[in-house]
């Protein structure tokens, strides 16, 4: 669709790779022992990450 277009044109690649980076808990000090998951899905015809985070003291 349009808008999700012009959302795209918000992040380059650098900036959605930090993105990518911090929601997935790398380079961050200070966080809780956590498994964090992407999965890749398709909503209403559209590419889209759903992340999943599964908290442990064990990890």
């Amino acid at each position: 669709t349009r808008l999700h277009q012009r959302f795209q044109m918000w992040l380059d690649s650098e900036m959605a790779a930090t993105t990518y980076k911090w929601l997935m808990g790398e380079g961050q000090e200070g966080l809780l022992p956590c498994r964090t998951v992407c999965e890749p899905k398709i909503l209403h015809f559209q590419n889209i990450n759903k992340y999943k985070v599964t908290y442990s003291t064990t990890l």
